[in-house]
């Protein structure tokens, strides 16, 4: 489950680094100013309010989760940013195919490892 107390710790952590004021972010996201002293409780707030804060700080929701350790897209490297340039170039027929070839070439990857990982 998630850790309200870690959301809090990444809120203010990417506000200081971006001199927004944690004040001025919560009215400006039309929340309560007890929101993370709230959060910091125990309490996880609704959806659409971790969306606004995670917008106003320009950060995904799965970071401010702690489900990735990017931030946001633009921490891509170059591959990754180029790799989604041409994908949004493709129809979308093109793009799932896209996505099919490179979940079967995944798959691939993990049966070659586990193979290693029995010969080791």
């Amino acid at each position: 489950m998630y850790n309200s107390q870690e959301i809090v710790k990444i809120i203010k952590m990417k506000a200081k680094e971006k001199n927004k004021p944690v004040g001025k972010m919560l009215e400006e996201c039309e929340l309560s100013k007890n929101a993370l002293s709230s959060m910091q409780s125990g309490y996880l707030p609704r959806i659409e309010n971790l969306v606004k804060i995670a917008d106003y700080l320009d950060i995904s929701v799965d970071y401010l989760l702690g489900r990735t350790e990017k931030s946001s897209s633009s921490e891509l490297t170059e591959n990754e940013q180029e790799l989604l340039s041409i994908f949004a170039k493709l129809t979308p027929e093109q793009q799932n195919r896209l996505i099919g070839r490179a979940e079967a070439m995944a798959e691939q990857n993990d049966s070659e490892a586990i193979k290693k990982d029995k010969v080791s």
